[in-house]
């Protein structure tokens, strides 16, 4: 049986680590390449996503503008949603869909003016066929 990826919980960096994080990459976002100056606000984003088997390590982690962070997101939001679908199927802990109950429904009723006004104008037809030259 497979095994599951090994989730890390997220971990936030000190800020020591966080000061590190942003000299080993010479200060420049990873996902645009800009620079990233001082007082602008960033967060470290990991390279990997945790639950796409990503780790908390320095070397999966890079400081990214908060704008490009959320382009990411947006990115690895669906990749991570299918990874958890296939592997609940996988693990056959998706269940199958209920089957609805199929009827034969109800019985079609004609309304009363309706059918008495279909037949007068029949009656009127068949009454201008008989008088007729």
């Amino acid at each position: 049986m497979s095994k599951p990826i090994d989730l890390h919980k997220r971990k936030p960096l000190t800020t020591l680590q966080r000061a590190k994080l942003y000299d080993a990459h010479d200060g420049k976002c990873w996902i645009c390449g800009l620079p990233i100056a001082v007082g602008d606000k960033w967060r470290d984003e990991h390279k990997r996503p945790l639950a796409l088997g990503g780790t908390n390590s320095m070397d999966n982690r890079a400081p990214v503008h908060i704008a490009c962070a959320r382009g990411k997101d947006a990115e690895d939001l669906p990749a991570i949603a299918k990874a958890k679908r296939t592997r609940a199927k996988h693990v056959g802990a998706k269940r199958e869909p209920v089957k609805r109950i199929v009827s034969r429904g109800f019985q079609k009723s004609a309304k009363p003016e309706k059918e008495a006004r279909i037949r007068a104008k029949h009656l009127a037809f068949l009454e201008k066929r008989r008088i007729g030259p």
